[in-house]
C-alpha cells in the first residue's frame, strides 16, 4: 500500500485534483496563521529574533517522519516505496549552488517560494512581487538549461536517491527517533537565543504539550522496531505487462498509455516500442503525473507508482505474434482452438441426398 493518494494520481484523477486543492487550503491557512504570510516574521528569523519558522517546519518535518515511521512499522505502508516516489534524486552540486540562491533570495525578498504565495493570497504586495520573481526565475532557467555546459552542470554529481538512514546504516526508527531528540533540544536552543536577541519566548505550557506529543510519537516509533516484518506487499513487486498486451494498448488506445525506453540510446535507435520515448533512468522518479498509465522498458530497480515493466522487455516484444503481425501488416494470429476433451472428432453429417 502506497499511502495515501497515489492512485488519485491516474485512474482518479480528478478526486485527487479535489484531495489536492483541499489539501493546500489547509496548508496555506495553517501558514497564514503561523505568521508566514509576512516578511518581517520570515526576515526575523536571520536576525535571531523570531525563531517560528524554524519551529513550526521542523515540527512538521519531525510530524511527518515520525508519523510515516509509525506506519511503516505497523504495515499500513512501505517507507521506502513512499521516500522513492516522493524525493528527488540527489544531484550534490547543483543543489548546494541552488540552495545557496535560493537562500539569497530568501534573505532579500523576506520570501520562499511557498510563503510568497500566502502572502500575495493576504494581500501583501511584496508577496505579490516576489511570486512574479519565482516565475520569472523559473523561466530564466529554463533557457539556461538550452546551453549545453548548463545543462551538463544541472544532470552533474548524480548519486540517486539517498536516504540517510541507508548512509548512517541504522533502522528508520532508530533515526527517527534521534531527529525527534534533536529537535526538542534545538527548540530548547532556539529558544534561548531568542531570549538573548530580546524575543518573545513560547509559553511553558505550550511547549510541555509540544515537547511530550514529540516524545511520545519518538517512543511509539521505537515500538514498532520491535513488531516482525510484514510480508512484502502486492506494490512492492513490480508489476508487468505482457507484449501482447501492449501492443494492443499501442493499436487500439495510444493516447492511454506512455511508454518510456531507459535503454541507451543506440540500442533504442535500432529497435523500439512504437511511441515509446527514451529517456534517462535518472528521470525515472520525475514522470509528471498526466492519467496516462506508464510502462517502462529496460531495466528499472524500482517503477514509479503505477507503472508496470514490459515483461521479457525487447526480445519478448519483438519475439511475440501479435507484434509480428502488427509490423509486417499480415493478420494476426487465430486464436488456439478450444479443447475437445480427447479422442477423434466425428465427421460432420452431410445433408440430403445418398453418400458416395
Amino acid at each position: 500500500m502506497t499511502f495515501p493518494f497515489t492512485a488519485l494520481s491516474a485512474a482518479a484523477r480528478q478526486e485527487g485534483l479535489v484531495v489536492a486543492v483541499l489539501i493546500g487550503i489547509a496548508f496555506g491557512f495553517v501558514l497564514e496563521r503561523a505568521g508566514f504570510g509576512r516578511a518581517d516574521k520570515l526576515a526575523a528569523q536571520f536576525y535571531l529574533r523570531d525563531m517560528r519558522v524554524f519551529k513550526v517546519m521542523f515540527s512538521a518535518i519531525v510530524t511527518a517522519m515520525l508519523g510515516l515511521t509509525i506506519a511503516s512499522g505497523l504495515g499500513l505502508t512501505n517507507l521506502r516505496d513512499i521516500s522513492e516516489s516522493i524525493a528527488s534524486f540527489t544531484w550534490i552540486w547543483p543543489m548546494l549552488i541552488g540552495g545557496f540562491v535560493l537562500g539569497a533570495g530568501f534573505i532579500v525578498s523576506g520570501y520562499c517560494p511557498g510563503t510568497s504565495i500566502v502572502a500575495a493570497g493576504s494581500g501583501n504586495i511584496d508577496g505579490a512581487v516576489t511570486v512574479g520573481g519565482v516565475i520569472a526565475g523559473t523561466f530564466t532557467y529554463s533557457k539556461l538549461l538550452q546551453i549545453p555546459a548548463f545543462h551538463a552542470f544541472h544532470n552533474s554529481s548524480e548519486r540517486g536517491a539517498w536516504f540517510l538512514y541507508d548512509i548512517v546504516k541504522v533502522p528508520p526508527a532508530l533515526l527517527a527517533a534521534a531527529v525527534a531528540a534533536m529537535a526538542v533540544l534545538a527548540f530548547i536552543g532556539a529558544e534561548k537565543v531568542e531570549s538573548l536577541m530580546g524575543g518573545a519566548r513560547t509559553a511553558m505550557r505550550g511547549r510541555r504539550y509540544a515537547f511530550a506529543g514529540v516524545g511520545a510519537f519518538a517512543i511509539i516509533a521505537l515500538i514498532t522496531m520491535a513488531i516482525p516484518a510484514t510480508p512484502a506487499s502486492a506494490n512492492q513487486t513490480k508489476s508487468t505487462i505482457a507484449a501482447s498486451e501492449l501492443a494492443r494498448l499501442v493499436v487500439d488506445a495510444p493516447w492511454s498509455v506512455r511508454i518510456v525506453d531507459l535503454r541507451d540510446a543506440a540500442a533504442f535507435a535500432k529497435e523500439r516500442v512504437p511511441g515509446s520515448q527514451n529517456i534517462p533512468i535518472a528521470a525515472l522518479a520525475d514522470l509528471p503525473g498526466d492519467g496516462r498509465a506508464v510502462v517502462v522498458v529496460g531495466d528499472a530497480p524500482r517503477l514509479p507508482p503505477n507503472a508496470r515493466l514490459l515483461a521479457g522487455g525487447i526480445p519478448a516484444w519483438s519475439a511475440d505474434p501479435l507484434v509480428k503481425a502488427m509490423t509486417s501488416g499480415a493478420p494476426p494470429p487465430p486464436p488456439p482452438a478450444p479443447a475437445t476433451g480427447g479422442g477423434i472428432a466425428k465427421p460432420k453429417k452431410k445433408g440430403g441426398g445418398c453418400s458416395a
